[in-house]
């Protein structure tokens, strides 16, 4: 079962990064620069994502504080590079916290529908 709460975990990963994304671009779509900066911000999102969810994969079991964890980690990570404004990816981080409810629940969802069938195959 420990197994099969990792391919949840990032269901809900692949959920939220979809919601920071639709986020992001929102904020970013007015002002003379919206273009260049929706490309570098879905650009940053898209990276951070990735490297969340190949973290949290290699965990058995992600909890809150561990999401966070890995959430802070990546975007250090990302502080480091200088073209990267930081505003930016303080936003992507945050949008990317501000889901773990979502992906808690949709990690709930997955888990009800495992064992539905797997008590229909016994």
């Amino acid at each position: 079962m420990a197994a099969k709460k990792g391919s949840k975990i990032g269901l809900g990963v692949g959920i939220v990064t979809v919601a920071a994304l639709a986020g992001a671009a929102g904020y970013f779509l007015s002002g003379k620069n919206g273009a260049k900066n929706r490309k570098k911000v879905k650009a940053l999102a898209i990276k951070a994502h990735r490297e969340v969810l190949a973290r949290a994969k290699k965990l058995k079991t992600v909890s809150k504080a561990d999401y966070h964890k890995i959430v802070d980690i990546v975007t250090k990570k990302y502080a480091a590079v200088k073209s990267i404004d930081k505003k930016e990816l303080r936003a992507v981080g945050a949008d990317l916290k501000k889901h773990w409810k979502k992906i808690e629940v949709e990690a709930k969802k997955k888990e009800k529908s495992l064992v539905r069938k797997v008590k229909k195959a016994i």
